[in-house]
């Protein structure tokens, strides 16, 4: 098992012992028992790391690696729950084609509670990097529940993890639905689910966040640096964005009204330039921000140009297509002898 804590620790422990309020573990490498409420709100013990991390507010694409690693182990040793149509909601859906479904599963849902549920006429194997479901035959969509609370979900599928989803539909169960425990998201960890996933991929999203953490340990290390009765020079809102563009290397004008200051102001904001900019820690602060703004604004071009180029081949798309019609049109009316 692990422990997490709220300040984002997590160790391996060994359970030992477990009582409806408690657990009693023994951490790895070390002697002593451990014991830990079940209703603790700065700890608690998990069987997945994945929960562990989620109670820990980690990282939420670190969370959905081991969401997959541990999905694709669990699916090979947990059984199957069987399920009919009635109890998926579905009795009443009318099936015209010769096909029947075998298996219902739930794709990922990324930033809401609830995935899109699918049935398929054949078993399917979940993919782990597209986080969705493959099979070779047919596959029918019936629904994505936006509902906060799932309302709409039949209850034994209510917050079930998409890559531990999948259940066989059969024409008869003997006992009531059930994933196994550990296919479900904990209650404690749901909060975290909800949370946008950013694609590893994504290279605006990176250089945007790379610039914004340069740019806070710049204007860190400004107010922790400057002497005290510099930094009180700056009061209202535009000596502030004052200090904050000197902060970032922005060099400071002779001009008494630069920035929209007044002359006291603008005198101070030229005496912190220069005492900051005597400090090679800042200077290699604001040097690394000029090159991750210089990067951000390069990626955000790329971004524009792919969409600007994205656009023209969809248009360019339509024009072919038009023109295939109007050629097909012609040569058939031709054909007919009507022109």
């Amino acid at each position: 098992m692990f422990i997490a804590t709220r300040n984002g620790m997590i160790r391996a422990a060994k359970l030992l012992s477990e009582t409806p309020k408690m657990w009693a573990l023994s951490l790895v490498g070390k002697s002593r028992i451990v014991r830990v409420s079940k209703t603790d709100q700065h700890q608690r013990a998990f069987e997945l790391k994945s929960d562990a991390l989620c109670w820990a507010n980690a990282d939420r694409n670190l969370i959905q690696c081991y969401l997959d690693k541990e999905g694709t182990e669990l699916a090979q040793s947990i059984e199957l729950p069987d399920v009919t149509l009635a109890q998926l909601g579905l009795d009443s859906l009318d099936f015209e084609l010769p096909l029947k479904p075998l298996y219902c599963a739930m794709e990922d849902g990324i930033d809401r509670p609830g995935g899109c549920w699918f049935l398929f006429e054949d078993r399917p194997t979940f993919d782990t990097r597209l986080r969705i479901w493959n099979n070779e035959g047919d596959a029918w969509e019936i629904g994505l529940d936006d509902s906060e609370n799932l309302i709409d979900t039949p209850e034994f599928q209510r917050w079930v993890k998409p890559a531990l989803s999948l259940c066989r539909i059969v024409d008869v169960a003997t006992v009531e639905p059930r994933y196994h425990h550990l296919a479900y998201v904990p209650e404690s960890s749901r909060k975290v689910y909800l949370q946008p996933l950013e694609h590893p991929n994504d290279t605006y999203t990176r250089t945007e966040r790379d610039e914004e953490a340069a740019k806070k340990a710049c204007i860190a290390f400004a107010e922790f640096w400057l002497p005290a009765r510099l930094r009180k020079a700056f009061r209202t809102h535009a000596e502030n964005e004052a200090f904050e563009l000197i902060a970032l290397g922005c060099e400071v004008h002779d001009a008494p009204d630069a920035w929209g200051l007044d002359a006291t102001a603008a005198i101070a904001a030229k005496r912190a330039y220069l005492f900051l900019l005597s400090n090679k820690r800042y200077r290699l602060l604001t040097s690394n921000y000029s090159r991750a703004s210089a990067d951000a604004m390069d990626a955000e071009w790329e971004v524009d140009e792919i969409a600007r180029k994205h656009a023209e081949d969809i248009h360019d798309t339509y024009m072919h297509i038009e023109a295939e019609l109007i050629s097909g049109w012609k040569e058939e009316c031709r054909d007919l002898g009507l022109i």
